[in-house]
């Protein structure tokens, strides 16, 4: 009897535990997209170390018609994320930079403001949390001399 009790007891801890994991989604709300047709490559990050080493957990790879766009990644376990994406102008499939790894190409992180970045983007810094779903605000970012940039592609 105390056998069957202790079963029935961790199955129902288990179902409950598989309920309380809800998976949400996460919309991203893009702008400032500049170049149509050239395509953005979107990543979700769950840790620091995925986003040092560049491992996503998720990815998007968009090509924009309008100088907005909405996009989202399903089934998200509740968590702490980070996003970065660029828009691969050149049509590398990597991010191009400039000296000091300045990036030559539209770049947009999570919780970085349009002034642009100072320096690499951090996880901690970019990181939002994910309880349910959310809905987040990129805008993309330019090098102060990007026209310049994209002539030199």
């Amino acid at each position: 009897m105390k056998k069957l009790i202790l079963l029935i007891t961790a199955t129902l801890l288990i179902v409950i535990s598989v309920q309380a994991q809800k998976n949400c989604t996460v919309t991203i709300n893009i702008t400032r997209i500049a170049t149509m047709g050239a395509p953005l490559n979107i990543e979700l990050y769950g840790d620091e170390a995925s986003f040092n080493a560049k491992h996503s957990l998720d990815s998007l790879h968009i090509i924009p018609e309008n100088d907005s766009i909405q996009v989202s990644f399903q089934q998200v376990p509740a968590g702490t994320y980070a996003v970065a994406m660029f828009q691969d102008i050149d049509g590398t499939g990597k991010l191009t930079t400039k000296e000091f790894g300045i990036p030559a190409e539209p770049v947009g992180i999570s919780n970085y403001p349009l002034s642009g970045i100072p320096q690499p983007p951090k996880f901690k810094k970019a990181a939002f949390e994910v309880s349910r779903d959310t809905t987040i605000d990129i805008p993309l970012m330019f090098s102060k001399d990007y026209a310049k940039e994209i002539e030199k592609l």
